[in-house]
């Protein structure tokens, strides 16, 4: 089952969108701030199989879209309450199905959090 993806797959003018370049010690200091406020961060879990970019906001949420080859993954136990949003293809968290356009699953502290597909799919992922 594929996702219903309505939005456009083109940039209709990328050259207006692409950023400037910087300065080798702009590009520095850029990344310095960045780093230390930690805006995005791109994780990898299970050697790579599943993959996650995000961030955190200062309202200690954390934002993430995952990518998940097929497989059976093991997170251990939740620490904080998890909202799971299936975005593409269909996957498995703790034992039932999510698909797009179904509610989002929600992982409460001390539940298991253990995701599986059979294909690649993927998900969003707010965490409080």
């Amino acid at each position: 089952m594929l996702a219903d993806c309505s939005a456009p797959s083109v940039v209709e003018n990328a050259e207006a969108t692409r950023p400037k370049p910087q300065s080798k010690n702009a590009r520095s200091t850029a990344a310095a701030s960045k780093k230390k406020e930690g805006l995005i961060q791109h994780k990898k879990y299970f050697g790579g199989k599943v993959q996650t970019l995000g961030f955190h906001s200062g309202d200690a949420i954390t934002f993430e879209t995952c990518v998940v080859e097929p497989g059976e993954y093991d997170f251990g136990t939740a620490e904080q309450a998890e909202m799971i949003t299936c975005t593409f293809n269909e996957m498995t968290v703790n034992g039932k199905a999510i698909r797009p356009g179904s509610r989002p699953f929600v992982i409460r502290p001390g539940d298991p959090r253990k995701i599986s597909a059979k294909q690649m799919a993927t998900y969003s992922c707010m965490c409080r």
